[in-house]
């Protein structure tokens, strides 16, 4: 199992993954003013437990959500198959824009440069399966979240109704909303645990942030194991449809 282990990270393809990337959903903001980066998608790879040798996989794609909504809409969907013998994660990430992160362009001012506004949330309107995801952050570095990185992952709880079997029922709009504000983002360095002290210690800056994700995982945000109720056990599928993310 450890030689199986070592060969999957060693042949695991994050370069190719990270070139092959699906543009999917637009960031914008909800208040009425204008994201510089709006008229562009984003750009999302995955990133799974193969990286670590792990054996689950990520299947996204930019999907068309006729049989969901009623309506001519695509949706990102975030699905796959996670084992949990010798891993445990599913992701899809993809990066912010350079000069503003998470922030967003006051559309009122008549400046050249348009002032920078920082956002306190990020609203999602999706579909679940009943399992809890995370949604995450970060500066966008490579050694980001890892257990001797100085920058965390910021993380925070996505839980899911099981909508699985919403699409034959015509009266339910199958998707749900929540907004999730920055500062019950948890931060994150891997498998090591952050103690409360460092917690103090450190801020989400909303205008440092430079990746979006959304992740399946054996951990929640704040470290504890994520119930196989709303995980799984074994081998299991999984798929969230994500109709719109917005930041408020």
């Amino acid at each position: 199992q450890t030689m199986g282990q070592a060969m999957r990270m060693m042949t695991y393809p994050m370069s190719s993954n990270m070139k092959n990337t699906i543009p999917a959903l637009q960031l914008t903001s909800s208040s009425g003013t204008v994201l510089s980066s709006s008229t562009h998608p984003l750009h999302w790879y995955r990133l799974d437990d193969g990286v670590m040798g792990g054996q689950s996989s990520t299947n996204m794609a930019d999907h068309n959500a006729t049989e969901i909504t009623g309506e001519n809409k695509k949706v990102l969907r975030f699905a796959g198959q996670i084992n949990t013998n010798g891993g445990g994660f599913c992701s899809i990430r993809a990066a912010l824009p350079d000069d503003t992160g998470l922030c967003f362009a006051n559309s009122t001012t008549t400046n050249e440069e348009h002032e920078q506004v920082e956002v306190t949330g990020i609203k999602i309107r999706y579909r679940g399966d009943g399992k809890t995801y995370k949604v995450i952050l970060s500066d966008g570095q490579r050694s980001t979240g890892g257990p001797f990185s100085r920058s965390p992952t910021w993380q925070m709880d996505l839980p899911t109704v099981d909508r699985t079997d919403d699409a034959t029922d015509t009266t339910c709009t199958a998707m749900d909303e929540v907004i999730l504000p920055l500062n019950r983002f948890q931060p994150s360095f891997g498998p090591r645990s952050v103690s409360e002290e460092e917690k103090a210690k450190l801020v989400l800056i909303a205008s440092e942030q430079r990746m979006i994700g959304l992740m399946l995982s054996l951990k929640l945000s704040d470290g504890s194991s994520n119930p196989k109720e709303t995980f799984g056990e074994g081998i299991f599928d999984f798929c969230l449809d994500v109709e719109a993310i917005e930041v408020v």
